[in-house]
């Protein structure tokens, strides 16, 4: 590959930017084909029919019958998502709410699929109850486009990362597999380091929250955890601009978004949002330490009932739990910094606050319910080492995570300059 040169030699300029001289500038419907699918309702889409079938957000379940053969390109047609670009092959049944794109003599489906995420198709939705594309006005966009075989160079250059991203995807997903399973077998004693295991085996008693060994405790959250005086402030009276407070919030949107690691680390340069008004805080507020639980009390679904998270800070932050948060300290000594964060990521525990939950739309849970809280605790000393290997392996997911978005950000930036020729590939004969 070759960068563009400051004199721009062997460039134009066009309505659509500096392009290669040999690139023309079209519209979409000098190159492709499009128009909607076909109307189908939910009585004949199930799991377990034969072809595919794909709407404005992607696969909606499976059909007896198929209204396409072959390689294609979709756009959410309507909806929040409209917009959204899926290269799709083989027969499949394309519903009303999607877009179907076929290539004309000049295009390949391939190019097209990668020129069409780039263009941020969204921008283009008409504002109403509900976000739509007209086709017809898509059909009006121009586009640079390259000659047949710099299309095709430029489709299997991004296809390479697109390859390696869904890689890391299924090995992210085997990783997050093996790490619940060990998880749900440590935290209940089914799988016990040997240095901890009694003479003559693990014997287990029967409990409230089911079957744990016999030198483990089940105790109330209460007995051990003591509750912090946090604030209620709106997600609007938080800001991540500056000159703001110095004092940061957590939440609970970000317990249930943001921190899906059970563990925050707080340090310089972490992105954490401030409170705007500091003057509202009360002075009887516990500020956070290391090691503090904070706990969402309300979610829009039962699963995420609480969903918690362990707090680290390694600088002098000054941060409080926020709105549909509960804060709490162990000031009775029952469990490890470091396990904590895992205390209600075992399924008993989370299947017990499940059936405490009230709430209909939203669900939460009382300090008073959660007070009671049956939680199983081994002793601490193997608290430490259950904590180590588990945040182990929550350490490798997430730098897999970390490769994945590295590669997602690389395959931007190649889109970018691939697909304006600011970077011209080379082209096998």
């Amino acid at each position: 590959m070759a960068d563009i040169n400051e004199s721009r030699s062997g460039y134009k300029e066009t309505k659509v930017g500096w392009i290669p001289e040999e690139w023309n500038v079209q519209r979409l419907f000098e190159v492709t084909h499009m128009k909607s699918g076909e109307t189908i309702t939910g009585t004949h889409i199930s799991d377990f029919s034969k072809y595919p079938c794909y709407g404005g957000n992607g696969l909606r379940g499976y059909t007896d019958t198929f209204t396409h053969e072959g390689n294609y390109v979709l756009i959410g047609r309507q909806g929040a998502l409209c917009g959204n670009v899926l290269k799709v092959q083989g027969r499949f049944y394309a519903s009303e709410h999607a877009i179907v794109v076929s290539n004309k003599d000049n295009s390949i489906v391939e190019f097209l699929e990668f020129l069409l995420k780039k263009m941020n198709l969204n921008r283009y939705s008409e504002s109403s109850a509900q976000p739509g594309l007209s086709v017809s006005k898509l059909l009006k966009l121009q586009i640079p486009l390259p000659p047949l075989p710099e299309q095709k160079r430029i489709a299997e250059i991004l296809s390479t990362w697109d390859d390696a991203i869904q890689k890391l995807d299924a090995l992210i997903a085997k990783k997050q597999e093996l790490k619940k399973g060990l998880m749900q077998k440590l935290l209940t004693g089914q799988l016990r380091f040997p240095e901890f295991v009694p003479a003559g085996g693990t014997k287990f008693k029967e409990t409230k929250l089911g079957l744990v060994p016999e030198d483990w405790e089940v105790v109330e959250f209460g007995r051990t955890f003591n509750f912090l005086k946090g604030v209620i402030f709106s997600r609007s009276e938080l800001t991540y601009e500056e000159p703001s407070s110095e004092i940061f919030c957590i939440h609970y949107g970000d317990i249930h978004k943001t921190f899906k690691y059970p563990f925050l680390t707080i340090e310089a340069g972490f992105e954490l949002p401030k409170i705007v008004d500091q003057d509202r805080i009360s002075r009887s507020v516990d500020f956070l330490e290391s090691g503090d639980l904070v706990i969402a009390d309300a979610s829009e679904d039962i699963e995420g009932v609480g969903e918690s998270i362990e707090i680290e800070i390694l600088d002098q932050s000054k941060v409080l739990s926020g709105l549909h948060t509960i804060a709490a300290r162990d000031t009775g000594g029952l469990t490890s910094p470091g396990y904590r964060g895992f205390i209600f990521q075992c399924n008993h525990v989370r299947n017990a606050l499940r059936r405490v939950a009230t709430g209909s739309n939203v669900f939460g849970i009382s300090k008073a319910s959660l007070k009671s809280q049956l939680i199983i605790l081994p002793p601490v000393d193997e608290q430490i080492v259950i904590s180590s290997l588990l945040r182990m392996t929550e350490l490798e997911t997430m730098n897999l995570s970390n490769q994945r978005e590295m590669l997602v950000q690389q395959k931007r930036g190649l889109m970018q300059q691939l697909l304006t020729g600011a970077v011209r590939t080379t082209v096998k004969n």
